[in-house]
């Protein structure tokens, strides 16, 4: 902001009285007066004019494997968001100047609870690595939850359009924390929440989840143990998961070495052994995290995803078809590419539309 007001100064000052420059300078001025006063008045929940001012919301932290932290926020006040949007945290206790960016990994009104807002930002360096030391340094032996004031300010982004009444399947892919993206699709189709009096189109919703190890599962357990209870009792739309181990060595009972996820990705054919798709033994999944997700009928491969062959299996003739990926560089880019190349389809008229939505992890 300061740079901004800055910038402003100089070209009032540069363009001093030049023909009507002035008209520009005040109509620009005025836009961005215009947004900032929205966005701290009305996206930042903490100074909202409808609500109580500077009144903290409490975030609960909690490191769930490895580098990654949970947060969780449970609203005191309505709060509305739609699948895929991210809101921008401020840790007053961590952290007051940060702000930073972080995707609802949940949809709303999922319980009757509330708004219950939930976020896996990842460790890297910066403001995420102070979040993990923070839930480090201030958890104790016996709860290794800590709880700490958090400003809101959001929502932002998502999709523009429904997809609820215009696509006949959804495909989901997510590399590691990009599930983020994703899985609040899941909760709002599949268990119908914003269903209503009308009628989905969409009637299949397929998950392809890439991730190191099966920790991962852990992130997001209370979730999947929600809706595989709930989702037999709705029966909105049908649910199709895939988990692909990529890191580390296999967990199948072959014995064998698998390699992790690359940067030449496009390039690997099906059948080597990073993009091995032999389902992992029974046995070894059942006694891992990966149970959350076999319990809602997901099948549990090693080797990265071919983005092509996902959509070989899952993108059906003379139907209309919804690609969100979420994930690291490359991950994306496979994916961009393999619908790209998907689109010849639609010209030979075999699908009707096959279109994508990417979301990334940063600015």
């Amino acid at each position: 902001m300061l740079l901004a007001i800055t910038y402003f100064g100089l070209l009032f000052w540069h363009s001093a009285n030049t023909m009507d420059s002035w008209a520009y300078l005040w109509a620009t001025l005025a836009i961005w007066l215009t947004s900032w006063s929205v966005r701290i008045f009305w996206k930042n929940q903490a100074l909202n004019v409808r609500k109580n001012w500077l009144n903290n919301e409490t975030a609960v932290l909690t490191v769930v494997s490895g580098d990654v932290t949970r947060v969780d926020i449970w609203f005191s006040s309505v709060f509305h968001w739609k699948p895929s949007q991210h809101v921008f945290l401020r840790f007053n206790d961590i952290s007051a100047l940060d702000n930073h960016p972080f995707t609802i990994a949940t949809a709303e009104s999922v319980s009757n609870s509330g708004s219950h807002l939930v976020f896996l930002p990842r460790a890297h360096a910066g403001f995420t690595r102070k979040l993990l030391s923070y839930t480090q340094d201030h958890s104790s032996m016996g709860d290794k939850a800590v709880t700490t004031p958090v400003w809101i300010d959001g929502p932002y982004g998502g999709l523009s359009h429904s997809l609820h009444h215009r696509y006949d399947t959804l495909i989901l892919l997510a590399g590691g924390t990009g599930i983020t993206a994703c899985f609040s699709w899941i909760q709002d189709i599949v268990l119908g929440i914003h269903k209503q009096d009308s009628v989905y189109r969409i009637k299949r919703v397929v998950l392809v989840w890439a991730m190191k190890t099966p920790d991962a599962v852990q992130w997001l357990a209370d979730e999947f143990r929600n809706l595989a209870e709930t989702k037999e009792r709705v029966n909105q739309a049908s649910l199709e998961i895939r988990v692909h181990i990529t890191g580390g060595k296999r967990i199948s009972n072959k014995g064998d070495s698998n390699q992790p996820y690359d940067s030449h990705a496009s390039t690997a054919k099906e059948g080597e052994t990073n993009v091995d798709t032999t389902p992992v033994d029974e046995n070894i999944v059942s006694s891992s995290p990966l149970s959350y997700v076999t319990d809602l009928g997901a099948t549990v491969h090693t080797g990265r995803p071919n983005m092509s062959s996902v959509l070989q299996d899952f993108v059906r003739q003379g139907e209309r078809t919804m690609v969100i990926g979420c994930g690291p560089d490359t991950f994306r880019a496979d994916l961009g590419n393999a619908v790209a190349t998907a689109q010849s389809m639609v010209f030979k008229g075999e699908i009707v539309e096959l279109a994508m939505h990417l979301e990334t992890f940063g600015w």
